[in-house]
């Protein structure tokens, strides 16, 4: 991990926050898809599961393959992240942002930190987990579509 990959995820989150903003908009905040969902709603959390995808994507292998979740399972309880967990998910990426700049800035390595790990197992828990395979097999980023 390192000061601009921890910049790439806060874009990647603050991308996920409108897209799920904008589906839980148009769709409501419990909406179940079905297979008689419109197609946008479709496309839209396609887009969603993307951006989750970038995000783990950019995360340390450690932390994809131990991930903590201090809020539950938002998947269980409904298709789309919510916006409690996306405030969450935002304030450790900028707490991700503010350990890497204070690490560089002590001349003190970032690679495999255990200070960085700890706050991106908790990133890593609060994505849906079948965008956390997903992203350990494939090192590039996606595009959202």
């Amino acid at each position: 991990m390192n000061l601009n990959i921890a910049q790439r995820i806060i874009a990647h989150v603050a991308n996920l926050t409108a897209l799920a903003s904008t589906f839980q908009a148009k769709f409501g905040r419990d909406y179940r898809l079905t297979g008689d969902s419109p197609a946008a709603a479709w496309e839209l959390y396609r887009s969603i599961m993307a951006e989750q995808t970038n995000i783990a994507s950019l995360l340390e292998p450690a932390a994809l393959q131990t991930p903590y979740s201090r809020y539950g399972k938002w998947w269980e309880r409904r298709d789309v992240i919510d916006q409690a967990i996306l405030n969450e998910l935002g304030a450790d990426a900028m707490t991700l942002v503010e350990r890497c700049a204070y690490l560089s800035a002590e001349g003190k390595p970032t690679e495999n930190s255990p200070v960085l790990l700890v706050v991106q197992q908790s990133i890593a828990g609060m994505l849906h987990p079948s965008t956390r395979p997903v992203a350990v097999k494939s090192p590039t980023v996606q595009e959202a579509v």
